[in-house]
Formats: structure tokens, sequence, C-alpha cells
């Protein structure tokens, strides 16, 4: 096995290999060895068994782990994707017309990969809808928010056809309220429903016609077809053991479909990382993970307390400041938290290290220190990177001078719809819950935007707001650089930062982690956990960042990059 067991652990295992049909939860804390207990779980199995990783990253990354070669290491969608081929080739009436994937030697039963395929069909039924001349913006407007809320029905299994429950995720998701400068208002509820059910219907035709399939579809119409009994799930794709990585975090959608594929006599282990449930996505948090005791019942539980990373100073403190029960390794060194200004990062900051942060605006000020510095950085959230860039292109600015006020008046527009999410809860006594999901979209799209206008501000200190867009856009290329380097200083968000260490980190605005509004009860869990993350992934330094005070005076410098 290669390593002595906690007596946690020893526990588990025990638990396991004495109930061999008993389904199991296993709470996590930060780096708890939640993989190294799964692998040792999986040592002592003979049978074939799944662990279900939360992306591929984490994939490759546990197939160097896992050494029993009767457990496989997938994705739930590429699992499902699996079944989708094998059924589709059963189908196939002529022996050559088996499905080839997303390979370039494709027959006409091929399953083909598109994920534009939702916008395509939008674009028709726009077209019906509103003519061939309507506006641009407002298409755009249009594709966005119902490809988004379609992929929030079938993730969530909300019945499209129902106006209150289409309604109730419009509201959580801040969908339809505001696009750029127009603010085009919603359709109709009416005929939000009735395009969501057309554009479900096509999809799937297009899929029995054409083999057509977008990223959800591998989900959707795969557990559509099985629970339907419309397809079979082969032999191979059947397991004893069934290890269900970041269960907090799974979709309705997701703890659904693992009812297909576990053997007559297998089991469930759930493994949850305890108070790291960060991303209210597709209401995975609580309104999924809560089904498990009763969708999956009896269910034993079980704890990691152990964290193997952190130093003892940073657990005394998650001690205090948190509650959490979390324990340091017997070797764990004592380590050291430091409050420092902002400014002084650029000092200490070096490579490896990592700085991370509530809201991705509080970066850009960072990412220009670091930049004066000559210290190379890399940004974790790509996605972030590729939305600031397409603002940029999407504004149609000429010049910096230009894009400035656009931004301004962008960021303005957000906080007038911030107003009136808040305003039209109060006055048509809405649910708290949708008003405070509402309320965070809308921050996190001022925080992109702010984050954008903080880096333009800190170009136009040392160029001439005449400067093209183009030029500007080029100079961002090359300083938010999103490629990987141990020589590069870590920047992302607590979210980006979950599951990530570094042996010194840089939190910044420490105390302004938990948003003030949130006053919910789910909410503030996820605020307090979020602290927790961040105040969890240092090794040995632990530096909490505070911003200068509104009297302190500080001197920028100039100097160009």
């Amino acid at each position: 096995m290669g390593f002595k067991p906690s007596t946690y652990q020893q526990d588990i295992l025990d638990f396991f290999l004495n109930n061999p049909q008993s389904n199991m939860l296993v709470n996590a804390l930060a780096r708890s060895r939640k993989s190294t207990t799964a692998c040792m779980l999986s040592e002592y199995s003979k049978t074939s068994d799944l662990y279900i990783a939360f992306n591929a990253s984490v994939v490759e990354e546990f197939k160097k782990k896992i050494k029993n070669p009767k457990t496989k290491v997938m994705t739930m969608h590429s699992l499902a994707y699996s079944i989708m081929l094998y059924n589709v080739e059963q189908e196939s009436k002529d022996s050559e017309d088996k499905p080839k994937g997303f390979g370039s030697q494709r027959s006409k039963r091929a399953v083909n990969l598109d994920n534009f395929k939702p916008h395509k069909i939008l674009d028709e039924e726009i077209t019906k809808r509103y003519g061939r001349y309507i506006e641009f913006a407002k298409r755009v407007f249009l594709k966005d928010n119902y490809v988004n809320l379609y992929n929030l029905c079938r993730l969530t299994l909300t019945d499209m056809s129902s106006n209150k429950d289409v309604s109730r995720l419009i509201d959580d998701h801040v969908l339809f309220l505001y696009y750029g400068d127009e603010g085009y208002s919603a359709p109709d509820i009416s005929e939000i429903t009735s395009t969501l059910k057309i554009l479900d219907t096509k999809s799937r035709q297009q899929f029995e016609t054409q083999g057509v399939i977008d990223f959800t579809d591998m989900l959707w119409i795969t557990f559509n077809k099985l629970k339907y009994d419309n397809w079979e799930v082969p032999y191979w794709a059947l397991y004893t053991n069934i290890y269900a990585d970041e269960v907090q975090d799974f979709s309705n959608i997701q703890l659904n479909f693992l009812k297909f594929i576990k053997r007559a006599k297998g089991r469930y282990i759930f493994i949850r990382d305890f108070h790291q449930a960060i991303y209210n996505f597709c209401r995975s948090n609580a309104q999924a993970f809560n089904q498990i005791p009763k969708m999956f019942a009896p269910v034993e539980t079980f704890d990691l307390p152990i964290c193997y990373r952190c130093a003892k100073s940073h657990l005394s403190r998650v001690n205090r400041e948190y509650g959490i029960p979390i324990l340091p390794r017997d070797d764990a060194p004592m380590g050291f938290v430091k409050t420092i200004e902002k400014s002084k990062i650029s000092e200490y900051a070096k490579a490896g290290d990592m700085v991370i942060s509530r809201k991705n605006k509080w970066l850009a000020e960072v990412v220009l220190d670091l930049a004066r510095k000559g210290t190379s950085i890399f940004i974790e959230d790509k996605e972030m990177v590729g939305a600031i860039k397409r603002q940029i292109l999407s504004s149609k600015c000429t010049s910096v001078g230009t894009l400035e006020k656009f931004l301004q008046k962008v960021i303005s527009n957000y906080n007038k719809k911030l107003s009136e999410i808040v305003s039209k809860n109060v006055r048509e006594g809405g649910h708290e819950e949708e008003r405070l999901e509402a309320v965070a979209e809308t921050n996190s799209k001022i925080d992109n935007t702010s984050f954008l206008l903080e880096i333009l501000e800190g170009y136009v200190e040392n160029h001439a707001s005449s400067d093209s867009v183009s030029k500007f856009s080029a100079f961002v290329d090359k300083l938010l650089n999103t490629t990987p380097s141990p020589d590069c200083v870590r920047l992302c968000s607590i979210h980006k930062a979950k599951g990530l260490e570094a042996t010194n980190v840089f939190v910044l605005n420490e105390a302004k982690i938990n948003f003030d509004f949130r006053n919910s009860k789910e909410q503030n869990v996820q605020e307090k956990n979020l602290s927790y993350i961040a105040t969890t992934r240092a090794k040995e330094g632990l530096y909490l960042v505070k911003e200068p005070s509104k009297t302190t005076t500080t001197t920028k410098n100039t100097a160009c990059f």
C-alpha cells in the first residue's frame, strides 16, 4: 500500500471491506488525502470499479495515482459519451456504419461534437420571430441567454414547459436582464418556454438524424434514453464500487445518472470536500447534494480531518476563526501568518507563489505591480481572460480613451440593474435565495469588467489615450499570461484556487471575503467556505494582504512595461 493509514482511514477501510454493499460518504477537509484514501480502497477491491473525477485534469492526475488496473478513471461526461457511442453502434443496421466518435474518419452514423449547435438552432428561430434584420447585438443577447438557460434546464432536470420553474432559473441566474448598453428586456415567459421546447426538440432531432451533439448532450441525451429504456448500459459500463469525487458540486442530472451505472450488488462511495462547497452552479450544492441520503439510503458517514498540507499556525487560525475541526499532521511545520500591505506583494512574491482573491478586480493592481517589477505571472482563470478579450473586441471602440468611457458606462448600467434586482424583490416579495443568487451573478459581471478597467487605467498612465484598442489588446495578450510555469507567480480567484497549493500564498482582502449582503443560511455557509479555502492553500507562509487606508497616499511606479 506504500503508506500507513491514519486511524480515520483505517476505519473507512474496515467498513469498506466488511460491508461490501453499503454506501459510504467520506467528508474530507483540506488536503486530507481523500485521493489517497480512494486509491487505498481501490487496492483492496477485486471488482470492476469506477472513479468519477470532476474534470479532465483530475482524471489525468488520478490515473497516475491509481494502481489497480480494474479501476477506471473517467469524468461523468466521458462515461455518458461512451454509452452513447455503444448504443448508436447497436442501432446501426449496417456494420460498416458504426460511429467513429470525434475522429477525422467519420461514417454516416458518426457522433459529431458541435458546441455551437444550440446557437445555430436559435439563429433560425430568432430570425423567424424577429426577422432577418434584427440588430446584431440583440441577436447575441437572445442567443447567449437562451443557451445558458437551456444548459441550466438540462443539468438541473428542470421542466422546460413550466413557466414557474423556468422563471425561477431565470431569476436565480440573472438571465435576460442586461446586455451591453442597449438594456434589452426579456421576452415574456410563455415565449421563453416555447423557444426552449423548440430548441430541445430540434436539438434531439439533429442527434437522431445527423448525430450532432453539444457537450451537455453527452449527459442529457444519454440520461433520457436510459430513463425511458430506449438504450441500455453495456456490461463494461457497469461497476461494483463507484467512487464519486467532489460530490458536493454534482448537478441533479449527474446524481440521477449514477443510478444507471451500478451493478446489482454494487455500492457508491461519495467523496465530499467538506466546507468546500463554493460553486452555487446549477443548484448543485444544497438542492442536489441534500438528496443523497434519501436517493442512496442507507449511507454510512466518515470523516478525514487531518490536513497534510498546511502549517500548524495556519490550522490554529482556521480552528479559531471558523470553528472547523481540522488537525495538523504529526510532522507539520509551524509556518507563519503575516499581514502586509497590498503594495508589498511585488517585494515578497517569487516564482511558485500564489496570489488569490475573492474578487477578480482586486487582482488587477497586483498584475500591474508585478509587471512593473518584471515578475512573470500566470493567470489561472482562462475563461475570465477570454471573456475580457471578447469584451474588448465586442466594444467596437477604436481608441483606449473611448474604451475607458465604454467600460465605465457598462459598470454603471450593471449597477443600475443590481439596484433593480433588489428593489424588485422588495416590491414583489420575491424569494430571498433568488435575490441573493441574482445579486451574486451581477456582481461577478461588474467584477470582471472592473478588472479590465483597472488594467486599462494602468495602461493609460504610460500611454496616450488616443492609442488604438488593437495596441491595448496586444498589451493585454502579453500581460495576462495563461500558460502555466513554475517560474511564474500564479494569480487566481478563490474559486479557481480550490485544489491548488503553494509554499507561500497571498490572500487579498481576507477580511472582506464574506460579502455583507449574504444573509441566507446557504449563502453564508458558502461564503464561510471561501474564507476557509483561502487560508488553507499555503504550505509555509500565509500572507494576509490588506488594502492601504483611504488616507494613505502611494506613488505609483509609472515605468513602462
